[in-house]
């Protein structure tokens, strides 16, 4: 079997923007976010998340093109 890169962004789109393991990404936020600092505002977990257009024009010429964007709903 072939050896791939799992910090590849095709890997991370396979894992993270179907719909179908938006479980695996509600729970990644929820574990990133739970690494904040302790002085920082905690944030309420994310519950759900829809994914919205994935191809947008970037604001500025010299910004990347986001192609992965989510709306994520708090437990508030």
């Amino acid at each position: 079997m072939k050896r791939f890169n799992r910090l590849n962004d095709r890997y991370f789109k396979f894992l993270f923007a179907n719909p179908k393991y938006k479980f695996l990404l509600v729970e990644f936020l929820n574990e990133v976010l739970a690494d904040i600092p302790a002085g920082a505002e905690r944030l309420p977990p994310v519950v759900d998340l829809a994914y919205s257009d994935r191809e947008t024009i970037p604001d500025h010429e010299a910004d990347k093109l986001p192609r992965f964007d989510v709306v994520a709903q708090c437990e508030d």
